[in-house]
């Protein structure tokens, strides 16, 4: 593992997989599932990771279990999660489906939230990208009371949360390339995304 960076990791993975037919943590390019290609990646940037799921993972990885006190509230209820058991006030936060995030796009998202105290959330091609994105602990009493009160969608809260976001240029003078935030719902997006990872 690298230097201490100041950053925890967290693979929010608690989607039921539903479009893809399949559970996507399992599936697998390069030798590796998308689990632990994820686990692998924040390994490499962060000081610890978490998986955020309601079970246990269904493999082995270097990483700690943390359920979701908010069980099927979404990615909303993982990222809460996630940043009650963090341990360092900046915490990368990614889905298990996007295969194509590189360790620059991490530390650029969690070097402005250390910096600022913020979350820092990618808006390239025209989208907010709630995941991956970066998030500060301290965010988690919002968060929290946003789900007690019936709310679920995180994109809604990241106004009230002080958000920077990262547009195309920003994104492109910092090497970080937009299409790299992919992700993958169906069998259709996993085989074009197969494709692009072997090439």
């Amino acid at each position: 593992m690298n230097a201490p960076s100041g950053f925890t990791g967290a693979v929010i993975a608690g989607g039921l997989s539903r479009r893809m037919g399949a559970d996507k943590r399992l599936l697998t390019v390069g030798g590796l599932t998308l689990l632990n290609r994820a686990v692998s990646l924040l390994l490499n940037v962060c000081d610890e990771v978490l998986v955020v799921a309601p079970e246990p993972p269904p493999e082995t990885v270097e990483a700690r279990h943390v359920p979701d006190r908010f069980p099927g509230r979404g990615p909303l209820a993982g990222v809460h999660a996630a940043l009650l058991e963090a341990g360092h006030p900046a915490v990368l936060c990614i889905p298990v489906d996007t295969p194509l995030l590189t360790e620059t796009w991490l530390r650029l998202m969690g070097g402005i939230t250390l910096a600022v105290g913020a979350p820092c959330v990618p808006l390239v091609e025209g989208r907010v990208h709630p995941l991956p994105a970066s998030y500060p602990r301290s965010a988690a009493g919002t968060m929290g009371k946003a789900l007690e009160g019936g709310e679920g969608a995180l994109r809604n809260l990241l106004p009230r949360l002080g958000t920077v976001y990262i547009g195309d240029d920003a994104a492109l003078a910092a090497g970080c390339e937009p299409g790299d935030l992919a992700n993958v719902n169906t069998p259709e997006e996993w085989s074009e995304l197969e494709r692009r990872l072997r090439s």
